[in-house]
């Protein structure tokens, strides 16, 4: 279960998200859609408890948060195999993304497409709760 309860962020004396309540009881697919800059990503980032929020009170009971950010978090030292290996999740499973020939490659290798790819599916195939998807393609 998630609930924001009257929630606010400001960021530099700029109100960013404004009196957000929301509560979400149900497994399901939910999606925020709206125009650039109006705090999608913040409302994601304060779900996610990687932000707090200004005022208001966000509860949360997944103790394993997944979050795929815009922007692609490999570590460019490891290669694609490392990556996966680090979460327990096994390389076949990039057969299915059309990746299983980029498994030796570094993220300095892979298109941006093929990096956020990896970044999916670390996401999709980790032992979480909850999985965030801030633009994901």
């Amino acid at each position: 279960m998630i609930e924001l309860i009257k929630v606010d962020k400001v960021f530099k004396s700029k109100k960013i998200l404004e009196n957000i309540s929301l509560k979400i009881d149900k497994a399901g697919i939910y999606t925020f859609v709206g125009d650039n800059g109006i705090g999608k990503t913040t409302l994601l980032n304060i779900i996610n408890k990687s932000v707090k929020p200004s005022s208001g009170k966000v509860i949360n009971k997944h103790k394993n948060i997944s979050f795929v950010s815009q922007k692609v978090n490999l570590i460019n030292h490891l290669t694609v195999k490392d990556h996966l290996d680090i979460y327990g999740i096994s390389c076949r499973c990039l057969t299915k993304f059309k990746l299983y020939n980029k498994i030796n490659s570094y993220p300095s290798e892979l298109s941006l497409g093929q990096r956020q790819r990896v970044s999916v599916i670390i996401g999709l195939y980790s032992k979480s709760s909850l999985l965030i998807l801030d633009e994901p393609t």
